[in-house]
């Protein structure tokens, strides 16, 4: 017999009565967020702000999911993929006719740290002999990198002569 007693499938069971547990309370917008985030992977949800379930406007009478994001370079990404996320959400119990992506108003606040002033320090300057070293090395360079390149290295020595009179 499988998996089916008295004509009815255990995964069936299963399904209504998961369904019925997990969710009896929840209206309608709160189901359709729900299967909207079970259907996705992290970046759907990271990045999602809300959804709305447009009831009507259809001839099949299905409804239409809006999603607000908060990334207007990920509306058309989202977009070009919206047969999918159709699929998927068909998948989760919640049959839509189109899903649609719009701009969130109301912008994720992402706090970024500012990272403290540091002094900066007082390089020593190089001596002749590394003047010279720091033209020699540099001196066969294109002109484009010569200027970039002889700045660099100069930078370098002289940190790491401070590092040196530091341990000192």
């Amino acid at each position: 017999m499988g998996d089916e007693r008295d004509g009815v499938s255990l995964s069936s069971l299963l399904q209504t009565g998961l369904s019925s547990v997990t969710t009896p309370e929840l209206g309608i917008q709160q189901k359709a967020r729900l299967a909207w985030s079970r259907a996705n992977g992290d970046l759907e949800r990271r990045h999602t702000c809300g959804v709305f379930l447009k009831e009507g406007g259809s001839h099949t009478g299905l409804p239409t999911l809006i999603v607000y994001i908060d990334s207007s370079s990920l509306i058309q990404d989202f977009t070009c993929d919206r047969q999918l996320y159709v699929e998927r959400l068909c998948h989760e119990g919640l049959p839509v006719v189109d899903v649609q992506f719009k701009l969130s108003r109301r912008k994720r606040t992402v706090k970024k740290e500012i990272p403290p002033k540091h002094e900066v320090a007082d390089l020593p300057p190089l001596d002749v002999s590394e003047q010279r070293r720091v033209t020699e090395m540099c001196g066969k360079l294109p002109d484009a990198l010569r200027d970039k390149a002889m700045q660099a290295m100069s930078s370098s020595l002289r940190w790491e002569k401070l590092k040196g009179t530091k341990e000192d």
